[in-house]
């Protein structure tokens, strides 16, 4: 079948007619059929999805199946539709040379101005307008919608309308602004119940607030009451009577300091705490290994705990947990030369100091210290209470925190609680008035559990 017009070298391909056939009652015995010619603009977007010349062969071009039409032009939005011409081929009898008269009333000729190529017009096509693609809506079949609720208002859980192919890409940067907004809130909970309690001081710190968020509820399972066995080490302590111990591989002798405990019991062991003590070699260090309650009645201290055993029926050495607790004996870098105080320097990120001071009638007795340098405050320890930590020994940032039990002068019958964060090697004390906790007895109660660091 010969086409009309030109064909530009970027619009060769051909369209095969048998692909739609379109038939219609032929009027006369003598068969004429006729072809749409489509010519796209070079331009055009999507050139390469569609062949540039179609042609369908009928009686007429009111026979055109608009459908398929229309499927077939879908390639061409955005594209510059250069002509449609309907020609009439040669018929058996020879060319209908006829001259063309006026056009009909509501007829538009769109085809090119070349005389050769105006032999037919046929009647305007009103095609539909193509939808824009929706490639997500052949691949899935509409949703249905919820009924509504008996009051006649929309249901919580009505399925809302898919978006639009334009309205896509926001909807689902919106998806994903939400999903971070939860990915942060989730990283500053844990499966238990966390709510965030802002305190600034009124008194403030150099003239400037500086606002504390806690944690009002607690976080172990373990609680400080079950700790109760331990109590006479703590009152030792705080009486400048500090308990002796030894180390008995080597015969060290040394003195207790503080005590770490809320760690344990867990999956992996039993009830027990961690005693720190100043040993007394040529060059001091500080060192620390398990106590323990008494297997037959586990109210009472073991005290054949107090002492360091590497093997036997009482060995208590740190063992693995060595890395995490010994957090706490680099603060005050004994034994360990410039590199331990490179460390301990770190710890105090500038805000704090750690000393062993000593105190008794014959300042014979150590005590761990700790000194805010911004406000002067001083903290002698004697208890440190381990309220949450991490569990994964492989996550990339590390931390303890809870709450240091401290009495503010040697000897003094007065206890107080403070929250702490020991966070990648910096540990953090907030100095704030308000965060200051009055203990009873040397021995403190669970409320201490409540109101500890989020420095998440």
């Amino acid at each position: 079948m010969p086409l009309v017009g030109e064909t530009p070298s970027c619009l060769a391909s051909d369209f095969d007619e048998a692909h739609h056939p379109l038939h219609a009652d032929q009027p006369s015995s003598h068969h004429r059929s006729a072809s749409m010619v489509v010519d796209a603009g070079c331009f055009a977007p999507a050139a390469a999805a569609l062949p540039r010349r179609h042609s369908f062969g009928s009686e007429g071009a009111e026979a055109l199946d608009h459908d398929s039409l229309a499927s077939s032009m879908e390639g061409l939005a955005g594209a510059t539709i250069a002509s449609v011409t309907v020609v009439l081929d040669d018929s058996p009898l020879g060319p209908l040379d006829s001259p063309l008269g006026p056009l009909p009333a509501g007829v538009v000729d769109g085809s090119p101005a070349r005389a050769d190529q105006q032999r037919f017009s046929a009647p305007a096509l009103h095609l539909p307008s193509p939808a824009p693609p929706t490639p997500a809506t052949d691949a899935h079949p509409p949703q249905r919608q919820a009924p509504a609720s008996p009051r006649g208002k929309a249901n919580a859980t009505e399925l809302q309308p898919r978006p639009g192919p334009h309205e896509s890409l926001g909807h689902l940067a919106t998806n994903a602004s939400n999903v971070v907004s939860a990915a942060q809130k989730l990283s500053r909970t844990s499966s238990r119940r966390r709510q965030e309690v802002v305190v600034e001081s009124s008194a403030g710190v150099n003239g400037l607030r500086a606002p504390v968020r806690l944690l009002p509820n607690a976080l172990n399972k373990n609680k400080v009451h079950e700790f109760g066995w331990v109590t006479p080490v703590p009152q030792a302590i705080v009486a400048n009577a500090a308990l002796p111990v030894l180390e008995l591989q080597t015969g060290t002798r040394g003195q207790s300091l503080f005590l770490v405990c809320g760690g344990c019991p867990n999956s992996f062991c039993g009830m027990q705490a961690v005693l720190y003590a100043y040993m007394q070699t040529p060059t001091p260090t500080l060192d620390f290994w398990w106590i323990k309650p008494y297997k037959a009645d586990s109210s009472r201290l073991d005290r054949a705990t107090l002492d360091r055993h590497s093997k036997g029926e009482h060995k208590n050495d740190p063992g693995r947990s060595r890395a995490l607790y010994a957090q706490f004996s680099d603060l005050f870098a004994l034994g360990g030369g410039a590199e331990a105080e490179a460390r301990a320097s770190r710890a105090g990120g500038g805000k704090l100091r750690f000393e062993v001071a000593w105190s008794g009638p014959s300042q014979s007795v150590p005590r761990a210290l700790i000194v805010d340098v911004v406000s002067g405050a001083r903290y002698y320890i004697y208890l440190i209470w381990q309220e949450d930590w991490t569990s994964n020994p492989f996550a990339r940032s590390k931390y303890i925190k809870g709450k240091f039990v401290y009495q503010r002068e040697p000897g003094a019958s007065s206890f107080f609680a403070r929250p702490y964060a020991y966070r990648d090697g910096v540990l953090s004390v907030p100095p704030h008035p308000e965060l200051e906790e009055s203990v009873a007895a040397p021995m403190p109660t669970d409320a201490i559990q409540a109101r500890c660091l989020d420095d998440s």
